[in-house]
């Protein structure tokens, strides 16, 4: 299995070994942002014919929403070779809870603390919420730092913020049930996604989500009513147009 995640060239590497030995490989994009480049290079057409080499010649690919879907058809493979997945978490594991904790709202972030999640969104939103209706509300982030770098970033906006205090974060945990126990909302600010599987788990538990409208997640709660959908600027360009569905 290929996975694509991220614009880079050294991610299409194992799949050009795996063509010079013709041995069959199936591909897992995590969003449509994984099946084009955005970057400003002279090899941008070198990157692009090499992406749809990769695409085209895998036995199948998996997608994880309706829109990667079209992005692999508009790459040239066919709906014989594609398979869109659903719900790809077991929901047995998460029940409807009761209400959030005492001592004011939590606010949930369940994910790799990096760039493409932007948890800095979520450190703003925190900041005015505090600042404007709930001066107890807090944050709990659930899931490893991306890098260092990102740590030192992250950490340096919860001290301008003045949020040390305020905001829990875990590292890597293998489940999330107790957390979403005890959460008021999950915020999913992304600027790029396929399905989610914190937004499933959440849904499962009964948390209502605020999400970005990108992958399948607008598709997802305008369908079930579990949340609030907004826009997210990605790669300097506006995602699809909001919409709130009853949260």
């Amino acid at each position: 299995m290929v996975h694509l995640h991220g614009a880079y060239l050294f991610n299409l590497l194992p799949a050009f070994a795996l063509i010079a030995r013709q041995v069959p490989y199936v591909v897992l994009p995590l969003s449509d942002g994984d099946l084009h480049f955005e970057a400003r290079s002279s090899r941008l057409w070198l990157a692009d014919y090499l992406r749809r080499l990769v695409v085209r010649g895998a036995a199948m690919v998996y997608c994880l929403s309706p829109v990667v879907e079209a992005q692999v058809q508009r790459l040239g493979l066919g709906h014989d070779r594609s398979v869109k997945l659903g719900n790809c978490v077991d929901v047995d594991e998460y029940r409807p809870s009761g209400p959030p904790l005492s001592g004011g709202p939590t606010i949930l972030f369940i994910g790799s603390i990096g760039q493409r999640k932007r948890p800095l969104v979520v450190l703003e939103a925190l900041s005015a919420l505090r600042a404007k209706t709930h001066p107890t509300a807090r944050a709990v982030f659930v899931g490893p730092y991306e890098s260092h770098l990102y740590e030192h970033t992250f950490e340096a906006q919860l001290d301008r913020l003045g949020l040390v205090d305020h905001v829990t974060v875990t590292g890597y945990t293998t489940s999330v049930a107790s957390y979403l126990e005890g959460a008021s909302v999950l915020v999913l600010a992304s600027s790029q996604e396929g399905l989610p599987g914190a937004m499933v788990e959440a849904m499962a538990a009964g948390v209502p989500i605020v999400a970005t409208d990108v992958g399948a997640m607008g598709d997802v709660i305008r369908q079930s009513g579990c949340g609030v959908v907004t826009t997210a600027r990605v790669g300097g360009r506006r995602s699809r147009s909001a919409a709130a569905a009853p949260a």
